[in-house]
């Protein structure tokens, strides 16, 4: 790679440091904490504040002098979310509905990214005691019912390299997972919410998603357990057949 090509490339991987410094809990920076953030120099970060903003990927208020994500981050956010899973979305929905109705519990679906989960699809349950995820929200893999289902269908080397030293203690619940087609989690993630996953497969057999119903632990682990995975499972069998996949 040549220098111009060398410098190209670190413009870029800076400019993505300070898209990525703003998150749900911080969505505003200034000039000098997105100095101290990226560890970049003041005049670098502010020649590459000036391109986003002329770009509109930043806007700066002029009475705060503070940026924020800017409109085209939004209009690409809005094309990702309209393509995600190549159509998986869209056409997940109508079974999140049918499940939330059957089971009277908030029902999901998750893609993975990286070490994290991110919430695809989300259809809330009707019940006023439920624990709210917005869709885009990530949460970890390594604990509750729809990561397990995600890490499932990676090989043990793969599982290694992603989960480091956290691999051991979830080796035998993946295992499970694989042999019974579905995980049942009771506190893993948060105490006193549990959760009941399934996976979702793509025309050639991949697990590309998990779909789950979530909620208090006393309505999940009950009496009904047995009915609601079987309905979970039946809903992660039909969208597979809706993505072309037929076991």
């Amino acid at each position: 790679m040549d220098s111009q090509k060398e410098t190209n490339v670190r413009v870029l991987e800076r400019t993505l440091d300070i898209l990525e410094c703003f998150t749900k809990d911080e969505k505003d920076h200034s000039l000098m904490e997105l100095v101290e953030i990226t560890g970049l120099s003041t005049s670098t970060a502010h020649r590459i504040l000036r391109t986003l903003e002329r770009r509109e990927y930043l806007f700066r208020d002029e009475a705060t002098k503070r940026y924020t994500l800017g409109a085209r981050i939004a209009y690409l956010g809005s094309l990702a979310e309209n393509n995600s899973g190549d159509g998986l979305r869209e056409a997940a929905y109508e079974y999140l509905v049918d499940l939330r109705d059957r089971t009277n519990e908030s029902a999901s679906l998750y893609v993975r990214d990286g070490v994290s989960r991110i919430c695809l699809e989300r259809v809330e349950s009707k019940q006023l005691l439920r624990r709210v995820i917005a869709v885009g929200e990530r949460l970890p893999l390594a604990n509750g019912a729809a990561g397990k289902v995600l890490l499932s269908a990676l090989g043990e080397e793969e599982l290694r390299e992603l989960l480091g030293e956290s691999f051991g203690a979830v080796r035998d619940d993946l295992e499970k997972v694989r042999k019974r087609g579905y995980w049942v989690s009771n506190g893993e993630r948060e105490v006193g919410l549990s959760a009941i996953s399934a996976p979702v497969f793509d025309a050639r057999g991949k697990i590309i998603a998990a779909v789950s119903i979530s909620g208090p632990t006393a309505r999940i682990i009950n009496e009904e357990l047995a009915e609601k995975v079987q309905l979970v499972v039946e809903c992660g069998r039909k969208i597979s057949q809706h993505m072309g996949y037929f076991a």
